[in-house]
């Protein structure tokens, strides 16, 4: 039987580390009720967060914000990138 040997190479472009990928600045989201206030929020290109809380708290809510669920309700200045471009 033959061997197969795969060529081919995968190249990574150079990270802009100082590209702004999320933005949130004087914000709110939640849904009949507003559940967080006076958002503060900023992600680069290359930084990675963990969001931490409490049951009930609006992690949830707060990322389905950045994925622009139609269902929650935000205020303030949201520069999130495209949903389909989130991996």
């Amino acid at each position: 039987h033959k061997i197969i040997q795969p060529k081919f190479s995968i190249t990574a472009n150079e990270i802009n580390r100082t590209k702004t990928i999320i933005s949130i600045a004087n914000a709110s989201c939640g849904y009949e009720k507003m559940l967080l206030n006076s958002l503060q929020f900023n992600l680069h290109a290359a930084e990675r967060v963990a969001i931490c809380g409490n049951n009930g708290c609006g992690k949830t809510t707060f990322i389905k914000a950045i994925l622009n669920d139609p269902q929650v309700k935000k205020l303030g200045e949201w520069y999130v990138p495209n949903h389909d471009a989130i991996g």
